[in-house]
């Protein structure tokens, strides 16, 4: 079912001299259906027919959970001396997708804890989990969920075994109990070489997070100044301070002058203005009411505005 699913990738070894007797198998994890990515209803069955192709099998009907439920059965195969194991393995391609919850319950049967991973690599757990997209900031992530991360990003494998050990519950009577086991694969991976793969990936977020971080809002008065300084260098500071604000008075009012209109902003009028019997509610129906009764636009205020910068720049020069 996880095979024909794509799900997951199998390889067997067998005991030597004994092809009847399964030692371990590999399990390449590649892809985790979510309940979006089943593509039909979740109690609707989908068909699946044996590997062999033998000319009498019969199809395989399973639902969602069916496939929910095989991620634990499969891996609990056994072998008649209680000597198999598995080898796991996860794709960075799973991060493309949220992992589900049920996944995250599995994870914590089948997944290692941080303790098998050798020291040098233990150590960079904390940066990892301070600057990866889908950790950083969090605090709420389900308990193991940062170490299933980091391991799949990083697609370090382990061993995991299970055995049945006796144990006795509060009664004194014994239990059969399913123990799990896993450990580092020591033969097939490099620690060094790993590391530096490890360091190299948390560079790259480091980049990331860094470059989006919020540059300082810039002051416009001062790097329009600058500009005007530099191609001015002459000029004394009131006269920077002078042709800066008039700078500033002609953008901001071509940028908010109406679309065919040669008149400056502060001298245009709209249609509404020119209606006697327009108004909004609770205004005064005089139209003439608002105006400056010296005449005074805009632009003349602006200009007011400049000429108390420049005195007030004067005073403190004085003091």
């Amino acid at each position: 079912m996880l095979q024909q699913t794509e799900s997951v990738e199998f390889s067997h070894k067998y005991e030597s001299g004994k092809k009847c007797l399964m030692a371990y198998r590999k399990a390449i994890i590649k892809k985790i259906l979510s309940p979006e990515r089943w593509r039909t209803h979740p109690q609707r069955s989908r068909t699946i027919y044996p590997l062999d192709n033998a000319p009498n099998s019969n199809p395989i009907y399973f639902n969602y959970w069916n496939n929910i439920n095989a991620w634990t059965y499969a891996f609990y195969y056994q072998n008649e001396s209680h000597g198999h194991s598995w080898f796991f393995k996860l794709c960075p391609n799973l991060m493309e997708n949220k992992f589900p919850n049920w996944f995250i319950e599995w994870w914590d049967k089948f997944g290692p804890r941080q303790d098998y991973l050798p020291e040098s690599i233990q150590k960079e757990i904390d940066t990892f989990n301070q600057y990866h997209p889908l950790i950083r900031g969090r605090q709420n992530l389900p308990e193991g969920k940062s170490f299933l991360l980091f391991m799949t990003e990083n697609s370090l494998p382990w061993i995991w075994r299970w055995d049945v050990q006796i144990k006795h519950n509060n009664l004194g009577l014994p239990n059969l109990v399913r123990t799990f086991h896993y450990k580092w694969w020591t033969r097939g991976m490099n620690t060094d070489t790993t590391l530096n793969e490890v360091k190299a990936k948390i560079q790259n977020f480091m980049k990331t997070v860094r470059s989006q971080e919020k540059k300082p809002i810039s002051n416009p008065f001062l790097e329009i100044s600058k500009k005007i300084h530099e191609e001015n260098p002459s000029l004394s500071e009131d006269e920077v301070v002078i042709k800066t604000m008039d700078f500033m008075k002609n953008q901001l009012f071509e940028t908010f002058k109406a679309p065919g209109d040669d008149e400056s902003m502060t001298s245009a009028k709209s249609v509404e203005d020119d209606n006697p019997f327009t108004c909004l509610a609770g205004e005064s129906q005089d139209p003439y009411e608002d105006e400056d009764p010296n005449g005074a636009t805009l632009a003349d205020y602006w200009d007011g505005i400049t000429q108390l910068l420049t005195k007030q720049r004067k005073k403190k020069g004085h003091q």
